[in-house]
């Protein structure tokens, strides 16, 4: 469900934690805007919502600057989907 909504010509690379669970993984030269972050995970839950009528949520992490530090940005984004419940 994801993969389709996630641009093919994109450096995004989908990985499946679970059943539920999904990681996209985005490659981002040079600095992030806040706003484009936004709006690209505005477009992720908008398209899901209108394609599968699911509900979608997004948890954002700090950029790393290598691999090693993926797990360390995934927990962050768990915390961040967590804090948001509240």
């Amino acid at each position: 469900m994801v993969c389709a909504v996630v641009s093919e010509n994109s450096k995004d690379y989908v990985i499946n934690i679970s059943e539920q669970d999904v990681v996209i993984v985005r490659e981002i030269e040079g600095e992030a805007e806040l706003e484009e972050l936004e709006s690209y995970s505005r477009g992720i839950i908008d398209a899901i919502a209108n394609e599968y009528d699911q509900k979608v949520l997004i948890g954002i992490s700090s950029m790393v600057d290598n691999l090693k530090d993926l797990a360390k940005a995934y927990k962050e984004a768990r915390i961040a989907l967590e804090v948001g419940k509240v």
